[in-house]
């Protein structure tokens, strides 16, 4: 686990180089059993039973609570954090290419590549 208070001491731009190798899939978490509770929260966003940003919200309190953990929510942390930076400014350091106009569509696409990609190793959605 990294410990940002050290991160941040070190690193320049260290958000945004947390967030890449978050991307990248390089940040190591510890081995927990698949949450439940994610995969209800994510299959209720698809099928419109509770709001993307709701849904979204509560899966980046799921990651940060469990230290960052499991890896495949990573991307609901960075996405999470996309919307308040572009209601400052024009761009922002979480997700590639993302912008005012195309944010809730990413969104969206990802919580359906997700679900495919559970379903496809088996986790019923």
């Amino acid at each position: 686990m990294i410990n940002l208070n050290a991160w941040n001491a070190v690193q320049p731009f260290p958000l945004v180089q947390q967030n890449a190798a978050c991307v990248a899939g390089r940040i190591q978490s510890p081995s927990i059993p698949y949450n439940r509770r994610s995969t209800e929260l994510i299959r209720h966003a698809n099928d419109g039973t509770m709001d993307v940003d709701t849904v979204v919200a509560k899966i980046n309190d799921l990651y940060v609570s469990n230290d960052l953990a499991p890896k495949d929510l990573c991307d609901f942390y960075l996405l999470y954090f996309t919307p308040a930076d572009l209601k400052e400014r024009e761009f922002q350091y979480y997700w590639p290419d993302a912008n005012r106009t195309n944010d809730e569509t990413i969104t969206r696409d990802r919580i359906r590549e997700f679900i495919a990609e559970h379903e496809n190793r088996g986790i019923r959605m």
